[in-house]
């Protein structure tokens, strides 16, 4: 049935084609929409993927962490950092030149700092991640 297909045809379908594959360019991916996010913004999501689930860590990591040969390894220190801290509470962020440190208090109600480090080349992806007391 669609063996045959005039050369008016195949202009057709082109043109449908076209618009189709501009959408494609205009629609921005997650990660160029992260670039705009404040730091803020990425604050809150970061504590809310700590006070989530393991699937919602998961999803977190997978979306913001770098993906080169140590990902699994990050992917693991955050899901350490999660369990390690109870449910969390922000308090404020600080940002950097390659990262930002986020304030944030336990549920014994103690101070901590979150320490994240940017790749500079992708700033919408993370490095590292570690924590301390104040």
């Amino acid at each position: 049935m669609f063996t045959k297909i005039s050369s008016k045809t195949g202009l057709v379908l082109a043109a449908f084609a076209l618009p189709a594959a501009g959408m494609t360019v205009i629609a921005t991916p997650a990660a160029a929409q992260s670039e705009t996010m404040s730091a803020q913004q990425r604050a809150e999501a970061l504590v809310a993927a700590l006070n989530g689930s393991g699937g919602e860590r998961s999803r977190w990591a997978r979306d913001n962490f770098l993906s080169d040969g140590s990902y699994r390894m990050r992917v693991q220190q955050f899901n350490q950092l999660a369990r390690r801290t109870g449910e969390l509470t922000l308090l404020s962020v600080a940002e950097g030149d390659n990262g930002m440190v986020v304030q944030v208090r336990d549920e014994d109600g103690r101070t901590k700092a979150i320490s994240v480090v940017m790749d500079t080349r992708r700033p919408d992806r993370i490095l590292g991640i570690g924590m301390r007391g104040l």
